[in-house]
């Protein structure tokens, strides 16, 4: 296992990007918040915007640019994620590598009914993916990560229209 992350580091290129700040991160803060009491969410502000291209991962990539907008704050804002995140490089690399990363993920054990479901395999793949396996991903890291679902749009309904 060591030597293919080894291997996997050295193999890693730093992705295109564009710099965006957010404006829907105090909506999101307040309804994650809302769930439990003494709970505190930590949501970018700051990330580089991994735009799909139609070249590369048009109608599928859309997991795996969040991925990469997500890990692109975490390396840029949290210290202890840049030292752990993609063998502490500190820049966010393409599809094709975050694609080996996670099947490294499923082989240390995390997201097994995930990897179940995708057969174990997404390198070189067009497999879509979603929040829960960028979890097993940040986890594997051995940062923490939590899959929220709302179940209705009613946090977002009440929130959006009292503008808390």
């Amino acid at each position: 296992m060591d030597e293919k992350i080894s291997s996997l580091i050295g193999l890693q290129t730093s992705s295109k990007f564009y710099k965006v700040e957010s404006g829907l991160m105090t909506l999101l803060r307040n309804c994650l918040e809302s769930e439990t009491e003494n709970s505190k969410s930590i949501l970018s502000g700051y990330v580089d915007n991994f735009q799909s291209l139609d070249s590369e991962d048009a109608g599928w990539g859309c997991g795996w640019r969040n991925i990469q907008m997500l890990s692109s704050h975490l390396l840029a804002r949290r210290p202890e994620a840049r030292e752990v995140l993609f063998g502490g490089l500190g820049f966010v690399p393409d599809i094709p590598l975050l694609q080996i990363w996670l099947e490294v993920a499923w082989e240390k054990g995390f997201d097994a009914p995930g990897a179940a479901q995708l057969d174990h395999v997404v390198y070189g793949s067009k497999k879509w993916i979603g929040t829960t396996e960028c979890a097993a991903l940040l986890r594997s890291f051995t940062l923490r990560a939590r899959v929220v679902d709302f179940g209705s749009c009613s946090y977002l309904e009440y929130f959006f229209h009292h503008r808390v």
